[in-house]
């Protein structure tokens, strides 16, 4: 078992944005010491929270790396972190930290970063952890699983296999969705889903698109204005109400508590009678369990095909296909990844 670092040095805080500005705030209440950040941007005497704010080549001149840590506080699918954190174990520094180091060691932070959890998450359900990886059909699924278990337990981000980035929701390794769809979107955001389906050669029969960020929602009613492409201004849950959302925050638009602008919920069910999808993919910031209990008859009548994001939150991984496999519809399952550090993970459910 990896042993949770102890973050007594004093340290670099790789990452100067939002992930970087946070975890240094948290790090300062736990009477850290953070000595500077560093950034591609850095450099020219500027600041970040009152500490200079340097280039790598800036902080490697001027600051005695062999008595400081560096923590990367990046946390996205965009950034390949091995070849970084290679680059960084070069530099001199006491120690490489990344933000699996930092969740485990201060499980206390609270804030919600996808599926980023302390390892006690994943061991303290082993038996259902367990119970999904039995339900995966192909070894690719059960090796993509297992290398993301590794990889969130360990902190070894070299674990996971490169993803395939150019075919999310159409890998052409398992078996195509049945032509034409007739296609039910949740979390449509600008249409770029359907637009890849129709590039890879699929007809589009019928869409039912749900997307509750007006922004978004305004492109994708302006892009495909065909009058079987239903757009619904909505997000999708197991219940009709309404919450607080995000706005103006592209593909990341999401629910909170407070502070957000209120967004009208509906269950799939209610609004799908007679509809009849093949396919339903979401991709709904961590409300796909949910979402999945609102469209369980559609899904039991029409058994359609299933393209589910599981990284949201980190027991999405297993709550998810467990559920649809308690519902016994003879499903199979696999899994795919499509992002950097386990982001864009798919669950591809298929009844064939």
């Amino acid at each position: 078992m990896t042993r949770a670092k102890s973050f007594d040095k004093p340290l670099v805080i790789y990452g100067s944005g939002n992930t970087g500005r946070a975890v240094a705030k948290h790090l300062e209440r736990q009477g850290r010491n953070v000595v500077a950040f560093v950034d591609q941007k850095g450099g020219g005497g500027q600041s970040c929270l009152q500490r200079p704010l340097l280039s790598l080549l800036e902080c490697t001149q001027s600051l005695q790396t062999s008595g400081l840590d560096v923590l990367v506080a990046i946390h996205n699918r965009d950034v390949e972190m091995p070849p970084l954190i290679r680059d960084l174990s070069t530099r001199g520094f006491s120690d490489v930290l990344t933000m699996i180091d930092y969740i485990n060691a201060f499980p206390d932070d609270g804030t919600s970063r996808y599926w980023l959890s302390p390892r006690s998450t994943y061991l303290d359900d082993e038996a259902d952890v367990y119970g999904m990886f039995a339900l995966m059909e192909d070894e690719q699924s059960k090796y993509w699983v297992d290398r993301i278990l590794r990889f969130r337990i360990t902190g070894d981000y070299s674990a996971l296999p490169y993803p395939d980035r150019k075919n999310q929701y159409v890998s052409p390794d398992l078996p195509r969705w049945t032509n034409p769809l007739r296609f039910i979107d949740c979390g449509a955001f600008t249409g770029d889903t359907i637009e890849l389906l129709l590039a890879v050669g699929y007809e589009v029969e019928r869409i039912l698109a749900f997307e509750p960020d007006p922004e978004n929602f305004a492109q994708l009613a302006e892009t495909f204005t065909d009058r079987d492409r239903i757009f619904i201004p909505c997000g999708v849950a197991s219940s009709n109400c309404s919450v607080q959302f995000t706005t103006g925050a592209g593909e990341g638009s999401h629910r909170v508590e407070a502070g957000g602008v209120s967004v009208q919920m509906v269950r799939i069910d209610d609004v799908a009678a007679g509809f009849g999808p093949n396919l339903i993919k979401m991709d709904i910031e961590g409300g796909e369990l949910d979402a999945m209990k609102g469209a369980r008859s559609t899904i039991s009548r029409f058994k359609p095909g299933l393209a589910l994001s599981l990284y949201h939150r980190p027991e999405d991984l297993w709550r998810i296909p467990l559920l649809i496999h308690d519902w016994n519809l003879g499903y199979r399952f696999f899994v795919r990844g499509h992002g950097n550090s386990s982001f864009e993970s798919v669950l591809y459910a298929m009844v064939c």
